[in-house]
C-alpha cells in the first residue's frame, strides 16, 4: 500500500516540433503503445514519469507510484 501519493500533471500545446526533454537517472525507458500512441515510462528514485505526445499536445504525469500503477493510469486515460 501507499502512504501519501503525489501526482503532477502537465499538458502543453506546442505550435512547432519542439518538445520537452526529461532527465532520468539510471533506469531504462519502457515504451508502451496504447490507442496508437507511444507512451514512455521512466523511474527516478521513488517517482515515476509517464510522458507522451499526441499531435501538437505533449503530456506528462509525474507520480509517486510504481510502474505497475503507471500502466493502470495510462489505460484509464483511454477508458470510455
Amino acid at each position: 500500500e501507499y502512504g501519501e501519493i503525489s501526482m503532477q500533471i502537465k499538458i502543453s500545446v506546442t505550435t512547432d516540433t519542439t518538445h520537452h526533454t526529461y532527465e532520468k537517472l539510471g533506469s531504462d525507458v519502457e515504451k508502451v503503445f496504447i490507442n496508437g500512441i507511444e507512451h514512455y515510462i521512466t523511474q527516478n528514485g521513488n517517482m515515476t514519469r509517464i510522458s507522451w505526445i499526441a499531435g501538437n499536445i505533449e503530456c506528462s504525469i509525474l507520480c509517486s507510484m510504481g510502474a505497475e500503477e503507471a500502466y493502470k493510469i495510462i489505460n484509464s486515460i483511454y477508458e470510455r
